[in-house]
Protein backbone atom coordinates (compact mmCIF):
# COMPACT_ATOMS: atom_id res chain seq x y z
CA UNK A 1 0.00 0.00 0.00
CA UNK A 2 1.46 3.50 -1.23
CA UNK A 3 0.16 6.49 0.23
CA UNK A 4 0.79 10.47 -0.34
CA UNK A 5 0.08 13.13 2.05
CA UNK A 6 -0.04 16.71 1.76
CA UNK A 7 -0.58 19.31 4.56
CA UNK A 8 -1.95 22.82 4.87
CA UNK A 9 -0.58 25.61 7.04
CA UNK A 10 -2.44 25.41 10.49
CA UNK A 11 -5.48 28.26 11.09
CA UNK A 12 -8.19 28.79 13.87
CA UNK A 13 -11.43 28.26 13.54
CA UNK A 14 -14.01 30.69 13.23
CA UNK A 15 -17.11 29.61 15.77
CA UNK A 16 -19.50 32.40 14.82
CA UNK A 17 -19.46 30.23 11.51
CA UNK A 18 -20.50 26.96 12.54
CA UNK A 19 -24.23 25.93 12.74
CA UNK A 20 -24.66 23.03 15.90
CA UNK A 21 -27.26 21.25 15.78
CA UNK A 22 -30.06 21.18 18.87
CA UNK A 23 -32.02 18.19 18.61
CA UNK A 24 -31.05 15.49 21.05
CA UNK A 25 -28.52 12.70 21.09
CA UNK A 26 -30.15 9.06 21.67
CA UNK A 27 -28.46 6.19 22.51
CA UNK A 28 -30.19 2.80 21.60
CA UNK A 29 -29.39 0.63 24.64
CA UNK A 30 -30.14 -2.67 25.70
CA UNK A 31 -28.64 -4.99 28.89
CA UNK A 32 -25.11 -5.07 27.22
CA UNK A 33 -21.88 -3.81 28.63
CA UNK A 34 -21.18 -1.93 25.16
CA UNK A 35 -24.61 0.19 25.76
CA UNK A 36 -23.35 1.42 28.87
CA UNK A 37 -19.89 2.31 27.29
CA UNK A 38 -21.55 4.19 24.18
CA UNK A 39 -23.68 6.08 26.55
CA UNK A 40 -20.44 7.46 28.47
CA UNK A 41 -19.54 8.04 24.68
CA UNK A 42 -22.64 9.87 23.94
CA UNK A 43 -22.63 11.86 27.00
CA UNK A 44 -18.72 13.43 26.30
CA UNK A 45 -19.88 14.23 23.16
CA UNK A 46 -23.61 15.95 24.57
CA UNK A 47 -21.83 18.07 27.27
CA UNK A 48 -19.44 19.23 24.46
CA UNK A 49 -22.42 20.22 21.94
CA UNK A 50 -24.90 21.30 24.64
CA UNK A 51 -27.43 18.96 23.52
CA UNK A 52 -30.03 17.12 25.37
CA UNK A 53 -29.45 12.85 25.93
CA UNK A 54 -31.86 10.74 25.34
CA UNK A 55 -31.29 7.18 26.76
CA UNK A 56 -33.66 4.58 24.85
CA UNK A 57 -34.58 1.20 24.68
CA UNK A 58 -36.83 -0.83 22.98
CA UNK A 59 -39.46 -3.62 24.48
CA UNK A 60 -42.38 -5.74 23.68
CA UNK A 61 -44.93 -6.53 26.11
CA UNK A 62 -44.65 -10.09 27.07
CA UNK A 63 -47.62 -12.74 27.95
CA UNK A 64 -49.88 -11.07 30.83
CA UNK A 65 -48.11 -7.57 30.48
CA UNK A 66 -50.82 -6.10 28.02
CA UNK A 67 -53.57 -4.97 31.04
CA UNK A 68 -53.40 -1.53 31.57
CA UNK A 69 -52.17 -1.90 34.92
CA UNK A 70 -49.98 -4.59 34.36
CA UNK A 71 -48.24 -2.78 31.27
CA UNK A 72 -48.08 0.53 33.55
CA UNK A 73 -45.96 -1.67 35.98
CA UNK A 74 -43.44 -3.54 33.35
CA UNK A 75 -43.07 0.04 31.81
CA UNK A 76 -42.07 1.42 35.04
CA UNK A 77 -39.45 -1.56 35.69
CA UNK A 78 -38.09 -0.76 32.83
CA UNK A 79 -37.41 2.94 33.49
CA UNK A 80 -36.39 2.05 36.73
CA UNK A 81 -33.26 -0.75 35.06
CA UNK A 82 -32.72 2.13 32.70
CA UNK A 83 -32.13 4.80 35.42
CA UNK A 84 -29.42 2.45 36.66
CA UNK A 85 -27.48 1.76 33.31
CA UNK A 86 -26.99 5.22 33.12
CA UNK A 87 -24.12 5.58 35.60
CA UNK A 88 -21.64 6.23 32.92
CA UNK A 89 -23.38 9.38 31.57
CA UNK A 90 -23.49 10.77 35.43
CA UNK A 91 -19.81 10.42 35.52
CA UNK A 92 -19.68 13.12 32.67
CA UNK A 93 -21.77 15.20 34.48
CA UNK A 94 -24.84 14.73 32.36
CA UNK A 95 -28.36 13.73 33.03
CA UNK A 96 -29.69 11.53 30.39
CA UNK A 97 -33.40 11.16 30.31
CA UNK A 98 -34.95 7.32 30.34
CA UNK A 99 -37.54 6.26 27.36
CA UNK A 100 -38.91 2.76 26.60
CA UNK A 101 -39.80 2.79 22.69
CA UNK A 102 -42.78 0.37 22.25
CA UNK A 103 -41.80 -1.98 19.44
CA UNK A 104 -38.88 -4.29 18.56
CA UNK A 105 -36.34 -3.40 16.36
CA UNK A 106 -34.37 0.18 14.94
CA UNK A 107 -37.46 0.75 12.70
CA UNK A 108 -39.39 1.57 15.85
CA UNK A 109 -36.07 3.45 17.76
CA UNK A 110 -35.00 5.48 14.24
CA UNK A 111 -38.95 6.35 13.86
CA UNK A 112 -38.75 7.94 17.85
CA UNK A 113 -35.36 9.42 16.81
CA UNK A 114 -36.96 11.08 13.83
CA UNK A 115 -39.84 12.26 15.74
CA UNK A 116 -37.43 14.02 18.21
CA UNK A 117 -35.17 15.53 15.11
CA UNK A 118 -32.15 13.91 17.06
CA UNK A 119 -28.69 14.83 16.22
CA UNK A 120 -27.18 11.17 15.97
CA UNK A 121 -28.61 7.87 17.03
CA UNK A 122 -25.60 5.64 19.05
CA UNK A 123 -25.41 2.11 19.51
CA UNK A 124 -22.59 0.06 21.37
CA UNK A 125 -21.19 -2.38 19.51
CA UNK A 126 -18.97 -5.60 20.54
CA UNK A 127 -15.82 -6.28 19.07
CA UNK A 128 -14.44 -9.86 18.54
CA UNK A 129 -14.13 -12.18 21.44
CA UNK A 130 -16.72 -9.88 23.44
CA UNK A 131 -19.95 -12.10 24.63
CA UNK A 132 -22.28 -9.78 22.59
CA UNK A 133 -21.36 -9.95 19.07
CA UNK A 134 -25.11 -10.09 18.02
CA UNK A 135 -24.77 -6.48 18.35
CA UNK A 136 -23.44 -5.93 14.42
CA UNK A 137 -26.55 -7.52 13.51
CA UNK A 138 -28.51 -4.23 15.05
CA UNK A 139 -26.19 -2.05 13.87
CA UNK A 140 -26.41 -2.96 10.45
CA UNK A 141 -29.87 -3.09 10.71
CA UNK A 142 -29.87 0.53 12.16
CA UNK A 143 -27.89 2.39 9.24
CA UNK A 144 -30.53 0.60 6.72
CA UNK A 145 -33.75 2.82 8.23
CA UNK A 146 -32.00 6.13 9.00
CA UNK A 147 -30.54 8.98 7.15
CA UNK A 148 -29.84 9.99 10.28
CA UNK A 149 -26.04 10.45 12.03
CA UNK A 150 -25.11 6.94 13.46
CA UNK A 151 -22.36 6.29 16.21
CA UNK A 152 -21.00 2.58 16.14
CA UNK A 153 -19.07 2.76 19.82
CA UNK A 154 -16.77 -0.04 20.71
CA UNK A 155 -15.46 -0.51 24.09
CA UNK A 156 -11.86 -0.18 23.33
CA UNK A 157 -13.36 3.64 21.76
CA UNK A 158 -15.61 4.70 23.72
CA UNK A 159 -13.42 6.73 26.52
CA UNK A 160 -11.31 8.14 23.39
CA UNK A 161 -11.01 12.25 23.79
CA UNK A 162 -12.11 12.86 20.10
CA UNK A 163 -9.25 14.85 19.35
CA UNK A 164 -8.31 13.38 16.15
CA UNK A 165 -11.10 13.15 13.14
CA UNK A 166 -10.49 10.86 10.42
CA UNK A 167 -12.70 11.03 7.17
CA UNK A 168 -13.05 7.76 5.16
CA UNK A 169 -13.39 8.46 1.37
CA UNK A 170 -12.80 6.43 -0.94
CA UNK A 171 -12.70 8.47 -4.15
CA UNK A 172 -16.76 8.74 -4.64
CA UNK A 173 -18.58 12.01 -3.82
CA UNK A 174 -15.52 13.71 -2.45
CA UNK A 175 -17.42 16.79 -1.23
CA UNK A 176 -20.08 14.95 1.13
CA UNK A 177 -21.83 18.33 2.64
CA UNK A 178 -23.27 16.40 5.40
CA UNK A 179 -19.48 15.18 6.76
CA UNK A 180 -18.31 18.62 6.39
CA UNK A 181 -20.88 19.81 8.39
CA UNK A 182 -20.28 17.54 11.19
CA UNK A 183 -16.16 17.74 11.11
CA UNK A 184 -17.34 21.94 11.74
CA UNK A 185 -19.18 20.91 14.36
CA UNK A 186 -16.84 18.96 16.00
CA UNK A 187 -14.26 21.28 15.61
CA UNK A 188 -15.52 24.18 17.37
CA UNK A 189 -16.52 22.03 20.43
CA UNK A 190 -13.85 19.41 21.07
CA UNK A 191 -11.77 18.28 17.86
CA UNK A 192 -8.46 19.74 17.13
CA UNK A 193 -7.13 17.69 14.03
CA UNK A 194 -8.34 16.48 11.10
CA UNK A 195 -7.42 13.63 8.38
CA UNK A 196 -8.49 13.18 4.96
CA UNK A 197 -8.11 9.46 4.23
CA UNK A 198 -9.50 8.97 0.52
CA UNK A 199 -8.39 5.49 -0.81
CA UNK A 200 -7.79 4.84 -4.49
CA UNK A 201 -7.67 1.44 -6.44
CA UNK A 202 -4.32 -0.06 -7.58
CA UNK A 203 -4.02 1.69 -11.41
CA UNK A 204 -1.14 1.98 -13.57
CA UNK A 205 0.56 5.39 -14.28
CA UNK A 206 3.36 6.31 -16.44
CA UNK A 207 3.88 10.01 -14.53
CA UNK A 208 5.95 10.39 -11.40
CA UNK A 209 3.02 11.06 -8.33
CA UNK A 210 4.34 14.58 -8.35
CA UNK A 211 2.75 15.17 -11.83
CA UNK A 212 -0.10 17.43 -11.94
CA UNK A 213 -1.67 14.90 -14.51
CA UNK A 214 -1.16 11.74 -11.73
CA UNK A 215 -4.11 10.46 -9.71
CA UNK A 216 -2.18 11.75 -6.71
CA UNK A 217 -2.08 14.73 -8.04
CA UNK A 218 -5.68 15.14 -9.05
CA UNK A 219 -6.91 13.38 -6.23
CA UNK A 220 -4.99 15.82 -3.81
CA UNK A 221 -6.20 18.51 -5.66
CA UNK A 222 -10.07 17.83 -6.01
CA UNK A 223 -9.87 16.94 -2.04
CA UNK A 224 -8.44 20.49 -1.09
CA UNK A 225 -11.04 22.48 -3.65
CA UNK A 226 -13.36 20.17 -2.04
CA UNK A 227 -13.12 20.64 2.09
CA UNK A 228 -11.26 24.30 1.10
CA UNK A 229 -13.01 25.73 4.25
CA UNK A 230 -11.55 22.73 6.68
CA UNK A 231 -7.87 24.14 6.06
CA UNK A 232 -9.09 27.47 7.34
CA UNK A 233 -10.84 26.40 10.65
CA UNK A 234 -8.88 23.28 12.01
CA UNK A 235 -6.96 24.44 14.95
CA UNK A 236 -4.24 21.89 14.54
CA UNK A 237 -2.81 19.69 11.67
CA UNK A 238 -5.07 19.21 9.09
CA UNK A 239 -4.05 16.75 6.09
CA UNK A 240 -4.70 14.89 2.69
CA UNK A 241 -3.94 11.03 3.09
CA UNK A 242 -4.62 9.31 -0.97
CA UNK A 243 -4.09 5.69 -1.04
CA UNK A 244 -3.67 3.72 -3.12
CA UNK A 245 -5.08 0.27 -1.90
CA UNK A 246 -7.70 -3.12 -2.97
CA UNK A 247 -8.60 -3.23 0.58
CA UNK A 248 -10.56 0.63 2.17
CA UNK A 249 -10.98 -0.81 5.06
CA UNK A 250 -7.64 -2.00 5.62
CA UNK A 251 -5.92 1.45 4.03
CA UNK A 252 -8.52 3.54 6.67
CA UNK A 253 -7.59 1.29 9.30
CA UNK A 254 -3.72 1.92 8.73
CA UNK A 255 -3.86 5.96 8.27
CA UNK A 256 -6.47 5.72 11.33
CA UNK A 257 -3.52 4.38 13.68
CA UNK A 258 -0.83 5.83 12.55
CA UNK A 259 -2.67 8.87 13.12
CA UNK A 260 -3.95 7.76 16.78
CA UNK A 261 -7.34 8.86 15.21
CA UNK A 262 -10.18 9.33 18.25
CA UNK A 263 -13.03 8.93 15.87
CA UNK A 264 -13.69 8.17 12.15
CA UNK A 265 -16.36 10.13 9.88
CA UNK A 266 -17.58 7.59 7.10
CA UNK A 267 -19.73 9.28 4.27
CA UNK A 268 -23.15 6.76 3.64
CA UNK A 269 -25.65 6.80 0.96
CA UNK A 270 -29.23 6.50 1.47
CA UNK A 271 -30.91 3.05 -0.18
CA UNK A 272 -31.89 -0.73 0.66
CA UNK A 273 -30.25 -2.30 -2.48
CA UNK A 274 -27.00 -4.47 -2.22
CA UNK A 275 -24.58 -1.50 -2.50
CA UNK A 276 -25.97 0.54 0.90
CA UNK A 277 -25.72 -3.63 2.50
CA UNK A 278 -22.61 -3.52 1.26
CA UNK A 279 -21.54 0.24 2.57
CA UNK A 280 -23.21 -0.94 6.08
CA UNK A 281 -21.21 -4.46 6.27
CA UNK A 282 -18.33 -2.42 5.56
CA UNK A 283 -19.10 0.63 8.29
CA UNK A 284 -19.61 -2.67 10.80
CA UNK A 285 -15.72 -4.29 9.70
CA UNK A 286 -14.25 -0.86 10.12
CA UNK A 287 -15.78 -0.42 13.96
CA UNK A 288 -14.02 -3.94 14.35
CA UNK A 289 -10.95 -3.62 12.52
CA UNK A 290 -9.91 -0.14 13.94
CA UNK A 291 -11.34 -0.11 17.87
CA UNK A 292 -12.34 3.74 17.42
CA UNK A 293 -16.09 5.37 17.04
CA UNK A 294 -17.31 5.09 13.82
CA UNK A 295 -19.64 7.75 12.61
CA UNK A 296 -21.95 7.23 9.71
CA UNK A 297 -23.11 10.16 7.98
CA UNK A 298 -25.26 10.65 5.03
CA UNK A 299 -23.27 12.39 1.90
Amino acid sequence: MSSHVAVRPEMGPSASEVEVGTGPILVWMDDIYESSEALGWAARLAKACSTPLIAARSWSPHLGEFRAEAHRCALDRRREEMAEWCLTARDQGVEPSVEVIEGIGAADVVADANRRQAMMVVRGIGLPGHHHIGGEAESRQLLHETCLPVALVPVAGATRPMRRIMVALDGDDLACPGVQRWVDRLLATCAEEVHLADVLPYQAEWVPASDPRSIWSTSDEALHRSWHRLFDRAPGRAEVHVVEAADPVGAWTSVAHRMHADLVIAPVHAGRGPFHQRRSSRLVRLVREIGVTVLAVAA
